[in-house]
């Protein structure tokens, strides 16, 4: 059997599984890493900002979601 964390880890841009209130559940190595660049409060900030978004908040997946954080742009997958 596939075990879905295994599949999460071979993805090599950052995931992070959240739930509805964007608290973190699971984070890839990626993930991690960029949470250290950043710091945890910015790294936070762009998971609350991706969450917040009234098409995620009613279930729908949004592609290409750009947040600008001091002066970098992220494209976010939700």
């Amino acid at each position: 059997m596939i075990n879905p964390k295994e599949i999460l880890e071979s993805i090599e841009f950052p995931v992070s599984v959240v739930d509805k209130e964007g608290n973190v559940k699971y984070l890839n190595s990626s993930a991690k890493e960029l949470k250290v660049l950043l710091g945890f409060p910015k790294f936070l900030e762009l998971i609350k900002y991706s969450i917040s978004i009234p098409f995620v908040k009613n279930g729908y997946s949004v592609k290409g979601i750009l947040k600008e954080l001091d002066g970098n742009k992220y494209l976010i997958d939700v």
